[in-house]
């Protein structure tokens, strides 16, 4: 290897695109209070959870909706049960 080269890691971080957003005043002020308390190791790694968790939500809420057009929406004895088990309700 020449004198003056670098060594390249040999692991690989991933990607990141940096973004600007704007937000309300009052939602920027309590985002940030959130992520404080949180102990969030940035605003960015805030947000990044924030919107994987959203982007998540979204397609499970889109496998949802295919399965009511596929086979209708559950009946209520169907619901009820979901939300025992599920939040103890």
């Amino acid at each position: 290897m020449a004198p003056n080269a670098k060594k390249r890691s040999r692991t690989r971080t991933p990607a990141y695109d940096k973004l600007a957003i704007t937000l309300p005043h009052e939602l920027a002020q309590e985002v940030r209070r959130e992520a404080e308390a949180r102990h969030a190791p940035s605003l960015s790694a805030y947000f990044a959870e924030k919107m994987a968790e959203a982007v998540e939500k979204d397609r499970l809420l889109e496998i949802l909706d295919e399965m009511d057009a596929k086979y209708g929406p559950p009946d209520p004895e169907a619901t009820a049960w979901a939300k025992e088990v599920l939040h103890g309700e």
